[in-house]
C-alpha cells in the first residue's frame, strides 16, 4: 500500500521529472531503427504510390448514409471561425487556403508534446493563449502569424489527433528535427512520409463517403512550407571548425531538395522555403564559455556562427533558384530569415525591445540568463515580467513579439526571391466538397455508429460480448500495434498485410487481426485506434499507444514504453482539458478511472539482448532487471494516474520464431523436439517468471488495483507443439517471406521485400512474416486469454465489462 495519496505521489513524480532542454539537440532515436530487425520490419519501407488509395466498394446500409449526411451537416455547422489577423492584412471572406508545414521547433505548434507526451508547463503560452500549447514560446510562432494573414485557423500538429482541425492543412514540424539522419523520428524525410500518409488517408476517407479534411484539389493548390536546418547547422558548429561545417552542407541541402522534389512529383506546386536565422545571436550559443571576445561582432553576436548561417542560406537560396528553373510549373519562394532576425538584435530599440541578447525565461541573470542545465521549464528558472521587451524567449526561440516582427518581414516579400506576396495564396480556394473535421465528438459519434452499420468486416463481436462498451488503453510493440507506426512514421504497408480480414492494409503487421483486436471484439467494442492516427480515429473505446519496434529502453527514445505512458498522460490531460471547456470528448473522467490498461512489451528487448553476444547468464543477470524495472515503473505510473485495472502479457516463445530459426547454426543441438531453440525459450520462460512475480508484488502493494499476469509463452508454444489440433499445417514456416522451406524467412528479402512469396491460405500457418502471427493464430491466442486459464489471478477477461 502506498504511503501517501496516489494523486499527491503523481504530482511529486511529475515535479521530479527531468527538465528537458529545448535547444537544437537532435532527437536520438536509434532504438527504433535497431529494433526494426527484431520486430520483423527489416522487410523495409515499401515505396509509396503517387496515386490516391482506391475507393472502397463495399455496400452501405441506409443507416450508414444517414450518418454520413448527419456528420456532414454537423461538421460544416461547427467549422471553426478563422483567426483574426494580427499581421496587417488578411484574405477575403470565403477563401480558405490550405497549408502544410515541415520543420523544427521554430514552427512546431505542439507536435513534439503530443508525439512524445511531453508536459509543457507555464510560463509557455502566457502571452496570447494564456496556457501552454506545446509551442516553445510565450505565445504565437511565426507560422501562427502567417496563418492569421491568410485568415485561417492555426495549424494543428499532425500527431495531435484529439481536438485538432485539419481543414486548413496540417503541421508536421517537430521540435528537435533535423534533415539527417533521414530515417529517425522526426527527420524531414519522415515528415514528408507522414504527409503522404495524411494525404492518402484523407483521400481514402473521402472515397468512402466519410469526412476528409482536404480533398484532391486542396492538396494540389496547397502551400507547402519548409523551415528546417537550424538544428543541423548548430550540431555541426558544436564540434567542427567553420570550413568543415560548410563542407558538410551538401547532404543537408540534398535532403531539403529531395523533400521539395518528392512533394512536387506528388502534385505539390506552391513552396515557401525559409532560410535559417542568426545563430550567433542566440543566448544559448553566446553563453558557451569562450577564451575571449574576439569572435563577437559589434552587436555582441558570434561571427563564426553567423558566417555559417549566411553561407547555408546562400546555398539554400541557390538551390531554390535551380529548382524554380527545373520545375517550370511550380512556384518556389525562398525567404532569407537571417537579415530579418539579425536586424532584431542590431536595431532592437527600433522595435521596442530592451534586451536583444538576454533570455526572458531562463537562469543565470545577465548578460544572457541562460544555463544549459537549467532550462525554461526548470523550477529554478526565472522569467521576465514583460516578454515584449525581449527578443529571445528561452535562449533558442523568439518571443511572440519578435515572431510578429519576423512575420511582418516575410509578408512584405522584401526578403523573398522571387518577390511573391504571401497573400497570393488567398486565391487557393478551399473546396466546398471538403468536410472539415473540427469537432471530435461528431466524428466519434459517426464512426461508432458506422462501425455497427457497415457490416463490411471492420468490426467484430463474440458470444461473450459485453452489454456495454468499456474503455481500453493498450501499450506495447508490433504484437499490439494497430497502425501507430504507419501513422507516426508515415510507413506504407500494402497488401498482402491485412488481406485475411480487413481486405486492405491497416498498418498491422499481420494478414488480419491482432490479439488485441480479438480481445476488443470479446468486449463488444470497436477496434482501438492508434493514438498517433490523425484522421478517422475513434477514441470512444480508448486508444492504442503500442508502436511497432517499441522497447522498454532506452526510456526516453521514441517510442519506448515510458514515452507511451507519457503519451497516455498527455491524452488524458487533453481530454479532461477539453471536457472542462464544455467540449465533447471520447473518454471522460469515469472512463479513465474504470478503463482496462493492457501492457504487452518485452519481446524486442529480449530479442536484442540475445543478439548482443552476451551469455545466457549475463543476459538474465544484466539485462532483465532493467527491462522489468521499466515495466514495473509503467504499471506504477499508470496507477498513480488513476488506472486500477491492469492486464500484463508475458512474452511468447522467441525460440519458435522463423526469424530466429533462420539464423545459421553449427548444429541442431539447441533444438527441442518441436524444432524450437531451447536457449531462447528458456530466456522467455525466465523473463515471464520474473514478470509474473512483479505483478504479484504490485497486486499486493497497489491498493484497489487488479494486476493480472497472462503467460503468453505457454499459449503460443502450445500452438507450435500441437499445431495440427488447431488446424495449422505449418508451425515454423512464415506464410509471407522468402526462401521456401523450412522457414521461408530471409533477412535480406522478408515479407513485402523484392521477390517475396506469400502462401495461399494463411489460416494454415502460425507465423505470418517470421515474427508476427497470422489472424488465425491470433484468434487462438485470444481465445486462450479469454479463458483465464493462463492468467494469475484467474480473472476472466469479461470481468472488465463491469469493472
Amino acid at each position: 500500500m502506498p504511503s501517501e495519496n496516489p494523486e499527491k505521489k503523481r504530482r511529486k513524480r511529475e515535479t521530479a521529472q527531468h527538465s528537458r532542454e529545448r535547444d537544437s539537440t537532435p532527437l536520438h532515436c536509434s532504438t527504433v531503427s535497431t529494433a526494426l530487425h527484431h520486430m520483423g520490419m527489416d522487410r523495409g519501407a515499401h515505396p509509396r504510390p503517387s496515386s490516391p488509395m482506391s475507393a472502397a466498394t463495399s455496400r452501405r446500409s441506409p443507416l450508414w448514409w444517414c450518418v454520413v449526411l448527419l456528420l456532414a451537416a454537423a461538421a460544416v455547422a461547427l467549422a471553426p471561425t478563422s483567426a483574426v489577423s494580427a499581421a496587417g492584412f488578411s484574405c477575403r471572406s470565403g477563401t480558405r487556403p490550405v497549408v502544410f508545414n515541415f520543420g523544427d521547433s521554430n514552427s512546431d505548434t505542439g507536435g513534439m508534446a503530443a508525439a512524445m507526451g511531453w508536459r509543457i508547463r507555464p510560463p509557455e503560452g502566457r502571452a496570447f493563449f494564456h496556457h501552454p500549447t506545446g509551442r516553445f514560446c510565450d505565445g504565437r510562432l511565426t507560422i501562427d502569424f502567417l496563418c492569421e494573414s491568410l485568415n485561417i485557423s492555426y495549424l494543428s500538429p499532425y500527431l495531435k489527433a484529439l481536438g485538432s482541425d485539419y481543414s486548413h492543412g496540417a503541421n508536421f514540424a517537430i521540435s528537435g528535427s533535423m534533415t539527417l539522419p533521414r530515417d529517425v523520428p522526426f527527420a524531414l524525410h519522415i515528415q514528408v512520409q507522414q504527409f503522404f500518409y495524411f494525404r492518402d488517408r484523407s483521400l481514402e476517407l473521402l472515397s468512402q463517403g466519410l469526412p476528409g479534411p482536404v480533398d484532391a484539389e486542396g492538396f494540389r493548390n496547397a502551400l507547402y512550407m519548409i523551415d528546417i536546418g537550424q538544428n543541423d547547422v548548430n550540431a555541426l558548429l558544436s564540434y567542427l571548425p567553420y570550413d568543415q561545417v560548410v563542407a558538410k552542407f551538401p547532404p543537408i541541402l540534398a535532403e531539403i531538395k529531395d523533400a521539395i522534389q518528392t512533394l512536387y512529383s506528388n502534385g505539390s506546386r506552391n513552396f515557401w522555403v525559409h532560410g535559417t536565422g542568426a545563430l550567433g545571436c542566440l543566448p544559448q550559443k553566446l553563453s558557451i564559455p569562450r577564451k575571449n571576445d574576439s569572435d563577437l561582432d559589434s552587436n555582441g553576436c558570434l561571427k563564426t556562427y553567423n558566417r555559417a548561417a549566411v553561407a547555408f542560406n546562400v546555398a539554400l537560396g541557390s538551390l531554390c533558384d535551380q529548382l524554380n528553373v527545373q520545375m517550370k510549373d511550380a512556384t518556389i519562394v525562398y525567404t532569407d530569415l537571417f537579415p530579418l532576425k539579425y536586424d532584431l538584435v542590431a536595431n532592437y530599440s527600433k522595435y521596442g525591445f530592451d534586451k536583444p541578447l538576454m533570455t526572458c525565461c531562463g537562469y543565470g541573470g545577465p548578460p544572457y540568463n541562460y544555463n544549459i542545465t537549467i532550462g525554461c521549464q526548470s523550477k529554478n528558472a526565472t522569467v521576465c515580467d514583460d516578454g515584449s521587451k525581449f527578443v529571445s524567449w528561452d535562449g533558442v526561440h523568439l518571443t511572440e513579439a519578435a515572431n510578429a516582427i519576423v512575420a511582418q518581414g516575410i509578408l512584405s516579400s522584401d526578403y523573398s526571391r522571387p518577390n511573391v506576396k504571401f497573400d497570393q495564396f488567398c486565391k487557393r480556394m478551399w473546396s466546398a466538397s471538403t468536410v472539415p473535421i473540427a469537432v471530435a465528438a461528431v466524428v466519434v459519434l459517426a464512426t461508432t455508429m458506422m462501425s455497427a452499420a457497415a457490416g463490411d468486416g471492420d468490426d467484430g463481436g463474440s458470444s461473450a460480448a459485453c452489454a456495454r462498451r468499456p474503455v481500453v488503453f493498450a501499450f506495447g510493440d508490433s504484437n499490439t500495434d494497430t497502425g501507430g507506426i504507419a501513422a507516426g512514421m508515415g510507413f506504407y504497408f500494402p497488401l498482402p498485410d491485412g488481406r485475411a480480414f480487413f481486405r486492405r492494409a491497416t498498418g498491422r503487421l499481420c494478414d488480419g487481426r491482432l490479439v488485441i483486436d480479438h480481445l476488443c471484439e470479446s468486449l463488444n467494442m470497436s477496434y482501438l485506434s492508434p493514438y498517433l492516427e490523425p484522421l478517422g480515429s475513434d477514441f470512444t473505446n480508448g486508444a492504442n499507444f503500442a508502436i511497432s519496434g517499441a522497447t522498454t529502453g532506452p526510456r526516453n527514445t521514441a517510442f519506448s514504453l515510458h514515452i507511451q505512458v507519457q503519451q497516455f498522460v498527455h491524452f488524458k490531460q487533453r481530454s479532461l482539458e477539453l471536457a472542462s471547456r464544455g467540449e465533447a470528448v471520447p473518454v471522460d473522467a469515469d472512463g479513465f478511472r474504470n478503463a482496462l490498461y493492457i501492457i504487452d512489451i518485452g519481446q524486442n528487448d529480449l530479442s536484442a539482448a540475445f543478439s548482443s553476444g552476451l551469455s545466457y547468464d549475463d543476459i538474465v543477470r544484466q539485462r532483465f532487471p532493467a527491462i522489468l524495472s521499466e515495466i514495473k515503473d509503467a504499471i506504477q505510473d499508470l496507477y498513480y494516474n488513476g488506472a486500477k485495472n491492469l492486464w500484463i502479457h508475458g512474452t511468447g516463445p522467441l525460440g519458435c520464431l522463423p526469424q530466429k530459426l533462420a539464423i545459421p547454426r553449427a548444429d541442431d543441438s539447441d533444438l527441442d523436439p518441436n524444432g524450437c531453440l531451447k536457449t531462447l525459450n528458456a530466456g522467455s520462460y525466465e523473463f515471464n517468471s520474473q514478470l509474473s512475480s512483479i505483478c504479484d508484488q504490485l497486486s499486493s502493494q497497489l491498493r484497489g488495483a487488479a494486476v493480472v499476469f497472462t503467460d503468453i509463452l505457454v499459449i503460443k508454444y502450445d500452438l507450435i507443439a500441437n499445431h495440427s489440433i488447431y488446424g495449422f499445417e505449418e508451425a515454423l514456416m512464415a506464410c509471407c517471406g522468402h526462401g521456401g522451406p523450412p522457414y521461408n524467412y530471409d533477412f535480406n528479402v522478408s515479407c513485402l521485400g523484392p521477390g517475396y512469396r506469400v502462401c495461399e491460405d494463411g489460416s494454415k500457418f502460425v507465423s505470418w512474416d517470421g515474427v508476427h502471427y497470422t489472424d488465425a493464430a491470433n484468434a487462438v491466442v485470444a481465445g486462450k486469454i479469454l479463458s483465464a486459464e493462463y492468467s494469475r489471478p484467474k480473472l476472466p477477461f469479461s470481468y472488465f465489462c463491469n469493472a
